[in-house]
């Protein structure tokens, strides 16, 4: 859901995700939101229109954590499979994973 905080009103719920939702981030101007879930997919959503852009598929796990870089053109997530992933918001696609002998924390 899309809540806005000055009149605690839901704006909106955005639908897509089959299981719980671990995490959300918008990227710098807010146009866009990316939520990871316990279906171990990430999903990009144009946050004016309410609207999944993209689903990404890579994760094994439940994603926990997720976040633009400052410019938004990159996505970087953390999973329960014990990696964190870059992903291109262009391309879709991961270009980077690094494995850890733990789940991540929490991506910044």
């Amino acid at each position: 859901k899309i809540w806005d905080a000055s009149t605690h009103q839901c704006l909106a719920t955005l639908k897509g995700h089959s299981g719980s939702i671990y995490s959300v981030s918008f990227n710098k101007d807010g146009s866009k939101i990316v939520s990871g879930s316990e279906d171990t997919t990430i999903k990009i959503w144009d946050a004016n229109a309410h609207e999944c852009l993209a689903t990404l598929h890579g994760q094994s796990r439940t994603v926990t954590s997720v976040s633009f870089n400052l410019d938004g053109s990159k996505i970087i997530t953390g999973s329960r499979d014990k990696t964190i992933k870059y992903w291109d918001v262009r391309s879709k696609k991961c270009y980077k994973k690094i494995n850890l002998n733990e789940p991540p924390k929490e991506i910044c």
